[in-house]
C-alpha cells in the first residue's frame, strides 16, 4: 500500500499549525489603540462656587472579571506593565481637575491604555466609583461592564488585535460609550446665628464676639452678614461680632455637620435658643445641620441691682431732683439770714 507523501506532508502542516495554535504563545500582543479605548467622564454639581475645588480627586476601580473563549482552547492572556493580570485584579483609576462654567463640573480621561492582549476572546472589566470622604457629595454607586474583543490579526496566528472595545452596561435604558459618573450635592441647609440686647443698663451699640466652628464638613462655605460675604473654612475656627439686631448666615453646610458656636466673654447676662427650643442660660450653643432651618439666636441682657431703685432712665431725674433740692435749701437759708432769724 503506497502512501501519498504529499497528503501526508500536508497532514503534518495542519497538524503543525493545530499544535501551535494550542501550544504556541503569541510573539505579539495587542493593546487598544488611542482611538478604542474607553473613558471615564465624571460630572460633579456642586451646591455653590465655595465647595468647589480644582484640585478635588475622584477615584474608580477597575476591575478585571474573566475572559470568554472564541473559537479557540487557548485560556485568556492579559498582562499589564510586563506582569500577568489574574481574575479580580483591579486597577485604580483618579481623575482631577474638574472644570466647567456652571455649578457641574466635567473631565474625562481613558482607561485600559496600558494592558496587553495575547490570545483571541472577549476580555471583560467592571468599572465603579470608589466613594471618597468629602461631605458635600453624593458619590454615585453607578456599575459599567466593559468587553474587549480580541482576534489573530489578518494572515497571523501570532499576533493579536483588538477589534472592539463595547459598553455592554445601559444607563437610563440606553446603550453608552462611556463610564459616566454623576455627582450631586449632598443635602444641605443655612445657618443663621442672630443677636438681641436688652435691659434697662444695656447698650444696643455693644459689640459682641463670636467663634464659630462646623465640623463634619469638606471645604469652604460662603458667610453673609448684611450686604459683605466671607469665607468659613471647615474645620477651622471662624471669627465675627454682632451688633443688636445683626445676625450671619452659613450657607450649603451639609445635613449632619456639627456647629459650635460661641461668644466671648461679657458683663451681659447671657442666653440663647437653638432652633426656636426653650431659651437655655450660657454663651456656647450646638446643634446639628438638618434640613428646613438652623437657627442660633443670642440674647443678652443688663440691669441696675434692684435694691438701688434707680435705672438708666430714672437716673438723670435722680440728679436733677438733688441739684432742685440743694437749691431750695440754700434759698431757704439766704432769707434767714436776711431777716435776722436764727438758724
Amino acid at each position: 500500500m503506497k502512501i501519498n507523501k504529499t497528503i501526508l506532508g500536508r497532514g503534518a502542516a495542519v497538524v503543525a499549525m493545530a499544535g501551535m495554535m494550542l501550544t504556541a504563545t503569541p510573539a505579539f500582543a495587542a493593546q487598544i489603540s488611542a482611538t478604542m479605548q474607553p473613558t471615564i467622564t465624571k460630572n460633579w454639581t456642586v451646591a455653590s462656587e465655595a465647595q468647589y475645588s480644582a484640585n478635588e480627586t475622584f477615584n474608580f476601580m477597575v476591575k478585571y472579571i474573566g475572559y470568554d473563549a472564541k473559537g479557540t482552547s487557548f485560556t485568556g492572556a492579559v498582562s499589564k506593565g510586563g506582569k500577568p493580570v489574574a481574575v479580580d485584579d483591579i486597577e485604580n483609576v483618579a481623575l482631577t481637575g474638574l472644570k466647567g462654567d456652571g455649578l457641574t463640573k466635567t473631565a474625562t480621561t481613558k482607561f485600559l491604555g496600558d494592558y496587553d492582549f495575547t490570545q483571541p476572546g472577549v476580555y471583560k472589566f467592571a468599572v465603579n466609583e470608589v466613594a471618597g470622604t468629602n461631605a458635600n457629595i453624593n458619590y454615585s454607586t453607578q456599575f459599567y461592564d466593559v468587553a474587549v474583543n480580541v482576534q489573530w490579526k489578518e494572515g497571523s496566528l501570532t499576533e493579536a488585535e483588538v477589534q472592539s472595545v463595547v459598553f455592554t452596561t445601559q444607563k437610563d435604558g440606553k446603550k453608552v460609550t462611556t463610564a459616566t459618573f454623576d455627582n450631586t450635592a449632598k443635602d444641605n441647609d443655612t445657618l443663621t446665628v442672630s443677636k438681641t440686647v436688652a435691659g434697662t443698663a444695656a447698650n444696643t451699640a455693644d459689640t459682641f464676639t463670636y467663634t464659630l466652628r462646623v465640623e463634619g464638613a469638606t471645604g469652604s462655605y460662603t458667610v453673609t452678614k448684611g450686604s459683605e460675604t466671607t469665607t468659613l473654612p471647615a474645620g477651622a475656627d471662624y471669627k465675627f461680632t454682632l451688633r443688636h439686631g445683626e445676625s450671619i448666615s452659613v450657607a450649603n453646610l451639609p445635613v449632619g455637620a456639627i456647629y459650635t458656636v460661641t461668644e466671648d466673654d461679657t458683663d451681659y447676662d447671657e442666653t440663647y435658643t437653638v432652633n426656636g427650643t426653650a431659651s437655655q442660660d450660657g454663651h456656647v450653643a450646638t446643634g446639628t445641620i438638618a434640613k428646613n432651618g438652623n437657627a442660633v439666636a443670642f440674647k443678652n441682657k443688663k440691669g441696675f441691682a434692684p435694691q438701688t431703685g434707680i435705672t438708666m432712665n430714672t437716673l438723670p431725674f435722680v440728679g436733677v431732683g438733688v441739684v432742685a433740692a440743694g437749691g431750695v435749701a440754700t434759698l431757704v437759708i439766704s432769707r434767714k439770714r436776711r431777716a435776722g432769724e436764727d438758724f
